[in-house]
């Protein structure tokens, strides 16, 4: 039986998990929970696994009935040698575990492209000191894992990641200019928290992909593509040499990546989630509207630069989202905020562990600070 660690256990992906650990219970022993602060559906989590030993929370550890807590986020990493740990936290935070995870030579199931983007150097440094493995839940990068599987890396010519472009993919630029909080959350295909919602509907999370899938499968930007594919049923795709193209298709549930990742790329039968392809109807494809493309052709720039340029892109951006959720900026004034703080930020090139978190730091101080000034204007 596998012992699981799930970080961000409250959140869309760690729901989503959860429902996977409850259907394959006998494969599977969830033994510690990590999450911010929502200690009552933390408490709902414990009453239903009963094998949990820990919680990592950050706030109300008082209200956490049963079980054991802790606000130091090494006392979870390090509570089994071994264990597989779910990394579903969203935004930066998700960069720490991951880093002690590959130190302490734990095997992680990643749900946080955020890390990735900040720190794929460095990451791709530690593992190669390390006996961890990243198993990617992201749907793009687990079809994208799966169709390289067997394949000679010289054979590919293009990874193709798939992009639904969310509910904004025919908007003029005016329309863009009215969109609202609500708007943003209506994705076309996915159910998902607020900041991937946001950043699916700006295509930032697409251009984080980019990047992302550059450092997991050591591939050049220019070998990388993007197409538009609204039904969401192709999750990724990889063009090889000989003019063959694979294709991962399957329903738009995140069970099956998570699934495939939580058996270490083991393929398991399951009683859900098969796909009916005579009800699909048609497939489509198409480019990517040319008034939403700035997130796409920044992620290019920033990652051919490489260095702190992709730390920044994805930095500023979290911020700039946070402040669009609080209603202090418009839709369009994210990729404004982005943009500015890209241009305006000293190019570092080495990114390592000793200064990584103050170049995290710098960037959400000069983004709070640019945001600031703007409502001033």
């Amino acid at each position: 039986m596998k012992k699981i660690i799930l970080l961000g256990a409250t959140g869309s992906i760690g729901t989503s998990t959860l429902e996977v650990l409850s259907s394959c219970s006998k494969d599977f022993k969830l033994i510690g929970i990590g999450l911010k602060e929502d200690y009552e559906k933390a408490n709902q989590i414990i009453s239903k696994f009963k094998s949990i030993k820990l919680v990592y929370i950050l706030k109300n550890q008082d209200k956490i009935k049963g079980c054991k807590t802790t606000s130091n986020i090494e006392d979870i990493i390090k509570l089994d040698k071994d264990v597989l740990i779910v990394n579903a936290i969203s935004g930066i935070d998700g960069l720490k575990p991951t880093l002690l995870a590959i130190r302490n030579n734990l095997d992680i199931a990643l749900a946080n492209k955020e890390c990735i983007v900040c720190a794929g150097d460095l990451i791709n440094s530690e593992l190669k000191h390390s006996k961890s493995h990243i198993y990617p839940i992201d749907s793009e990068h687990n079809a994208i894992k799966q169709c390289l599987k067997g394949e000679k890396k010289e054979d590919v010519r293009n990874l193709i990641l798939t992009c639904s472009g969310g509910p904004f993919r025919e908007y003029s630029n005016d329309e863009l200019y009215k969109v609202t909080l609500t708007d943003a959350l209506k994705h076309p295909t996915w159910n998902m928290g607020q900041k991937i919602s946001i950043d699916s509907a700006t295509l930032f999370n697409k251009g984080m992909e980019i990047i992302e899938a550059h450092y997991l499968f050591d591939i050049d930007y220019s070998k990388i593509k993007v197409v538009i594919h609204k039904e969401s049923i192709i999750h990724s795709l990889v063009e090889y040499n000989d003019g063959s193209i694979k294709a991962l298709v399957s329903k738009t549930t995140m069970k099956l990546p998570i699934r495939y990742s939580l058996y270490c790329e083991d393929r398991k039968e399951t009683l859900e989630d098969y796909l009916d392809l005579t009800k699909i109807g048609s497939l489509n494809f198409s480019s990517i509207n040319p008034n939403m493309i700035k997130a796409i052709d920044l992620a290019y720039e920033v990652g051919k630069q490489g260095g702190n340029k992709p730390l920044v892109y994805c930095v500023s951006n979290e911020i700039a989202v946070n402040a669009f959720i609080e209603g202090k900026v418009k839709f369009l004034d994210i990729y404004k905020i982005v943009e500015y703080i890209v241009d305006n930020t000293n190019f570092v090139k080495n990114v390592n562990e000793k200064n990584i978190f103050e170049l995290i730091n710098d960037v959400r101080c000069k983004t709070t600070n640019y945001i600031n000034d703007m409502k001033g204007e």
